[in-house]
């Protein structure tokens, strides 16, 4: 007869290391070890099924925390997916990486993490992704020369780095959190911003509608993208009415500054408006 409560109980172990992943305990070669053991339960329940060892009317009352047989195997099934996706940030994060190193030798692609094990593991998928890239040549020399994986004390000192290199591309490889959330409000220096895991860079280059001349060499410090503004000629003008306050003041403050400059003719030029 199937154990379900054993099942349970192996399975539940699995979810919680899967779960517990953000707080370190368990890396991705162990998760996907423990969704080993989950593809073998769940065998033993299809094959005990088939076997007719359970029968359908059986299976709703074999219940264990409110949650039945059938339940339990969308359950597992459903948690495949997840680990799938964890499986898949490492090689999704590498294949940014490579995307802008083989863009030319000088290229600068650079992480920042404060997960030694994840930078670990990035770095490794590099290596292998490399192998089969056809503009290897260009990608391993930007690798090996400005490639850089920076681990940072936190997720704050990692987007202080990011604003003081203020890339070209900028993109934020986390799941959706508070914290993603707050990652996000204290970035500020990029051309463009990629949220989350799903918002590869490549679509900004090629399909998502985003601006793609975009200021490069750090100079996203102080400006944008390209856009119709950049063609776009901006003039100032002053009018005086030297009988209101606001003229008489701007004078006089004007012949200060002009006097702390040490630019005399600025400074009686300001004044004489005051006659």
């Amino acid at each position: 007869m199937l154990d379900i409560k054993r099942i349970r109980e192996d399975f539940d172990n699995v979810k919680k290391a899967v779960e517990s992943r953000g707080q370190g305990d368990f890396g991705i070669d162990n998760v996907i070890t423990l969704d080993k053991k989950r593809r073998e339960l769940l065998a033993e329940v299809e094959q005990m099924k088939n076997k007719q060892s359970i029968s359908s009317k059986q299976i709703p009352v074999m219940k264990k925390e409110g949650k039945d047989t059938t339940e339990l195997m969308a359950e597992m099934k459903k948690l495949s997916d997840e680990i799938k996706v964890l499986d898949a940030e490492v090689g999704q994060v590498a294949a940014d990486l490579l995307a802008q190193a083989e863009h030319d030798v000088v290229a600068q692609p650079v992480m920042a993490t404060d997960s030694m094990e994840l930078a670990e593991k990035v770095s490794k998928e590099i290596e292998k992704q490399l192998e089969s890239l056809p503009t290897k040549a260009t990608a391993e020399q930007s690798i090996n020369t400005f490639g850089r994986i920076i681990v940072t004390e936190n997720l704050e000192q990692a987007a202080e780095l990011a604003n003081k290199k203020a890339p070209e591309h900028l993109e934020l490889a986390l799941d959706s959190s508070l914290e993603r959330e707050k990652i996000q409000s204290l970035v500020h220096n990029y051309g463009s911003l990629f949220i989350g895991h799903g918002a590869a860079e490549v679509f900004g280059d090629y399909a998502a509608g985003l601006n793609h001349t975009l200021p490069t060499s750090g100079s996203a410090r102080f400006t944008g993208g390209l856009s119709v503004r950049s063609f776009i000629k901006t003039v100032t003008t002053l009018r005086t009415d030297n009988t209101k306050s606001g003229a008489k003041k701007s004078a006089e403050s004007a012949g200060y500054l002009g006097d702390a400059e040490g630019l005399a003719a600025h400074a009686k030029a300001a004044r004489l408006r005051l006659e």
